[in-house]
């Protein structure tokens, strides 16, 4: 089992318990794991201390590759190989829908350190419990444009995360069997347009700072390949005299991911009692069924769901008591197929 947190920008006020609506997934082991992540966001709230780098490092107690490293604790997309695979990844689906492949950007990993606080091993491998911090800086930069009519707008935006990382890992004979890692994220994002009043109109309307993003990462699990639960700041923003007011909602938004067969992955995501998508990807393109369910916006309007842009295949269904949109669509290999039939 691996149990991942995530924690972007400031640190968290201290909740007693979670403040948010718990997922209800209909998998009794989801539902476990729910219990898992209730007690798990109350304890790791409690003490930020645990994420403050350790004053004193320890020592390997094994001699270790830099690639051994990074494959260990959480850091394999940073190797150049696994980078190098990446931009072709990137570069291939951009082609294929019809993109540029030189408008690419890649996610850059830089300042990457890998401290043990205690680590045990035997016969020369990683064996027992091994208590690691990393930390790193993660930036992407990216240039593009926009058509306004009368003239286009170029715009360039840079993104920057400072990344720590503390985790505790259980090791038999050099092979990684469980672990709890707490990462916490800094993030910024700027962005600035060619066109002056542009700067300054997106500025003004810029929300203000959410509080934290958590997100829990479990694996390990016998039915899923992996386990995770986000919780993050929702914008509600109310007509002001001068300009809207924003405030900040958290919610906790539960994926599941799973093996479906025949090398595809299932992918499920629910948000308090309601659920917001299933779907199946084959080589991280979607293939198969695709349900998405919606808030019901089309009773209000007065109008039919079937005079809806889009919504020809979408219907009103009942789940946990409220009335929701889902839509369906069916995709192989990434393109979508007019007429299919579901995935059973």
């Amino acid at each position: 089992m691996m149990i991942v947190v995530l924690i972007t920008t400031e640190a968290r006020a201290k909740p007693k318990a979670p403040v948010f609506d718990l997922p209800t997934p209909p998998q009794a082991e989801a539902q476990e794991y729910v219990k898992s992540f209730a007690a798990d966001y109350e304890r790791v709230s409690a003490d930020p201390a645990y994420l403050v780098a350790p004053s004193k490092a320890g020592e390997w107690s094994c001699e270790l590759s830099e690639t051994e490293k990074y494959t260990a604790f959480g850091l394999s997309m940073a190797l150049p190989e696994e980078m190098e695979k990446a931009r072709k990844q990137i570069r291939k689906s951009l082609r294929e829908a019809g993109m540029d492949p030189d408008s690419a950007t890649l996610m850059k990993y830089e300042n990457i350190r890998i401290i043990p606080v205690s680590a045990q091993a035997k016969e020369g491998k990683l064996d027992g419990e091994a208590d690691v911090w990393t930390e790193y800086t993660m930036s992407n930069d990216s240039s593009q444009s926009m058509n306004m009519g009368e003239k286009t707008i170029e715009f360039k935006t840079s993104s920057r995360s400072e990344v720590k990382s503390r985790g505790r890992y259980v090791f038999e004979a050099g092979v990684l069997k469980t672990s709890v890692v707490v990462q916490m994220i800094e993030t910024k994002i700027s962005t600035i347009y060619s066109d002056a009043a542009m700067n300054t109109m997106m500025e003004k309307n810029k929300l203000p700072p959410a509080a934290p993003t958590l997100n829990f990462i479990y694996g390990g699990s016998p039915v899923f390949k992996q386990i995770s639960f986000m919780v993050a700041d929702s914008p509600i923003v109310k007509a002001g005299l001068l300009k809207p007011s924003v405030k900040y909602k958290p919610q906790v938004t539960l994926m599941l991911i799973s093996d479906a067969g025949e090398d595809q992955m299932k992918m499920e995501m629910y948000q308090g009692k309601r659920p917001l998508s299933i779907g199946y990807t084959k080589n991280g393109k979607p293939d198969g069924e695709q349900i998405i369910y919606m808030e019901d916006f089309v009773t209000k309007s007065k109008m039919r769901l079937d005079q809806m842009p889009g919504m020809e295949r979408a219907k009103f269904v009942t789940i946990n008591g409220e009335q929701l949109i889902e839509k369906r669509t069916y995709f192989k290999n990434g393109l979508e197929i007019k007429t299919a039939a579901p995935t059973p």
